[in-house]
């Protein structure tokens, strides 16, 4: 199997919460582990999730701040392929975002 990262990474907001959606490389054969936090710090884990995942939901966020993520499928201990990075720009007025490839 091929170590792809996960595809079309995207996200949605509401005022103190994000979704996350995210293409399955694997066909359900792998977990996930997402990592977050605010724009320009270090990012920490959010969630492990098990294969198949395709969506995570992040509550409790401020509204005013923006965030980044990233959703990494876990092939092995030392394979791992991590999506593209996503961010939320309320500065800016935007309410959704998307990774490019």
């Amino acid at each position: 199997m091929t170590a792809a990262p996960p595809g079309q990474l995207r996200l949605s907001e509401e005022g103190d919460v994000v979704s996350l959606t995210w293409v399955d490389p694997a066909d359900g054969r792998v977990p996930f582990v997402v990592t977050g936090g605010r724009q320009g710090e270090q990012p920490r884990l959010m969630a492990q999730l098990d294969p198949g995942a395709t969506s995570y939901r992040v509550n409790a966020l401020h509204p005013e701040l923006d965030y980044c993520f990233t959703v990494t499928a876990l092939y092995s201990t030392t394979e791992l392929a991590k999506s593209d990075t996503v961010c939320t720009h309320r500065s800016s007025g935007g309410a959704t975002g998307s990774a490019t490839p």
